[in-house]
């Protein structure tokens, strides 16, 4: 009779845990990224694979007038790689830039050859060479003449240089930069996508980037303010690459890291899935149909405009 008794307990157990184990391995979706991200009291979270076709993601929404920070860096880099490919800049050009552009660490830093720049903005994140291939742009003291090349990152604006002497753009002003999750999520997949010099030197440099939190990675780049926190994550899965792009309020590192680690265990213990979805899709591309809605090759939604509601207003900075 005892026996029989603790074989009922056992079954009554299994059937009460049961439904949370499947959803747990069995379930990338909206909301178990959302799950995620409240519990950790995050901003926003983006899973993308590399092609940049959206898996799952969530806004909280809470603090609309936050950045991205560094993390914007990756947009700066892929215009970069676009024009090094149209041979409008090369690698081995030296970029002369006046003291209104330099960050106030480093006046005396007056000229950057672009590859040099580029990786050190990518890798150790400066501001001085990302404000040297912005200037090797814009060709002027005011950075608002790089939006015209920003194209499909239609969350991201750039008003400023980056920590300039006696500037402090307020965010959410005018000054201030914009961007948010998707965009920074489909500069990454950009840079990984692409090829020649340029974007293997941005691979590279992301690849050994200085700053790699708690989050085991391929890639990342981490932006960092009194504000918001950021990192955008390539990993690898099963064999292929996907993108966790993660934004908390205030600087907290630890927060980031935990919700981006608890998304790429989801991620891991759904491999076999991904893996024959990732075996069955195309890349999208930019094309956007008559409802807005960007669409892969394939005809399939991306849904690149549901997330342009990320927070993402704000001054950049390393």
């Amino acid at each position: 009779m005892k026996k029989n008794n603790l074989l009922y307990l056992c079954l009554i157990l299994t059937l009460y845990l049961l439904p949370d184990k499947i959803y747990a391995l069995g379930t990338i979706n909206n909301e178990k990224i959302k799950e995620i991200v409240q519990n950790n009291q995050g901003q926003s979270a983006l899973v993308t694979k590399q092609s940049g076709e959206i898996i799952a993601g969530y806004n909280n929404n809470v603090n609309p007038n936050y950045g991205g920070a560094s993390t914007v860096k990756l947009i700066v880099a892929d215009i970069i790689i676009s024009r090094f490919n149209q041979g409008t800049i090369k690698l081995d050009d030296t970029i002369s830039i006046p003291s209104c552009v330099r960050p106030g660490e480093e006046l005396n830093k007056g000229s950057w050859v672009v590859r040099d720049a580029m990786r050190n903005m990518l890798k150790d994140s400066g501001n001085s060479s990302t404000n040297a291939l912005i200037y090797s742009v814009t060709k002027s003291c005011d950075a608002k003449g790089i939006n015209g090349l920003l194209g499909n990152y239609s969350s991201t604006k750039i008003n400023s240089y980056l920590n300039l002497p006696g500037s402090s753009p307020v965010l959410g002003s005018a000054g201030g930069n914009t961007t948010n999750a998707n965009d920074v999520s489909k500069a990454m997949s950009r840079i990984f996508t692409s090829s020649g010099e340029a974007a293997n030197i941005a691979k590279t440099s992301l690849q050994s980037s200085t700053y790699k939190l708690g989050i085991n990675s391929k890639a990342n780049k981490v932006g960092v303010t009194s504000r918001v926190t950021g990192n955008v994550a390539v990993v690898e899965i099963g064999g292929n690459n996907y993108i966790v792009t993660v934004f908390v309020d205030g600087n907290n590192e630890g927060k980031v890291t935990k919700i981006s680690n608890d998304i790429i265990k989801i991620l891991n213990e759904n491999k076999d899935s991904l893996a024959q979805s990732s075996s069955t899709s195309t890349s999208p591309t930019d094309s956007t149909n008559s409802t807005g809605v960007s669409t892969s090759t394939s005809g399939a939604p991306v849904n690149y405009e549901s997330y342009t509601n990320f927070p993402g207003v704000g001054r950049i900075s390393s």
